[in-house]
């Protein structure tokens, strides 16, 4: 799973580490943040796992080839707001097949192996960023 390569977690959770919880990663409940991934015409991708997301399963593992499903959202840039699948996408058809894990804001509990084809669609057709923008927390 390449999306994995590009998790980062973010200067938050590090802080959260530092100051609130135990150094053991595996602590399940921690809330943890990654950043988000950038994709050039301004589309970012948010790829949560942890106590405090709707991941598979909703704990904090350090390990993150042990989630069968993540928490997605998919934010414009230029519109400075959450969007959909078929905002970010030309693909159509398989926006479809997300809608079941969409709660109006992000998607909940997407299994892993449609994770990695929403990452390769997006980078199929918008290319990874690879000069890191000032980007908000979603």
């Amino acid at each position: 799973m390449e999306f994995l390569n590009y998790l980062r977690e973010d200067w938050l959770s590090k802080k959260l580490i530092e100051e609130n919880y135990s150094h053991d990663l595996d602590y399940p409940h921690r809330t943890r943040f990654f950043e988000g991934i950038s994709f050039n015409n301004d589309i970012m991708l948010s790829i949560q796992a942890s106590g405090v997301h709707s991941s598979k399963p909703s704990k904090t593992l350090n390990d993150l080839t042990q989630y069968e499903a993540f928490e997605l959202g998919i934010r414009s840039l230029r519109i400075q707001n959450h969007v959909t699948f078929d905002f970010a996408t030309s693909d159509k058809i398989f926006s479809k097949t997300l809608s079941e894990y969409f709660d109006g804001y992000v998607y909940n509990n997407v299994p892993v192996n449609i994770v990695e084809e929403i990452f390769q669609k997006l980078k199929e057709e918008h290319g990874i960023l690879e000069s890191k923008k000032e980007l908000a927390p979603l």
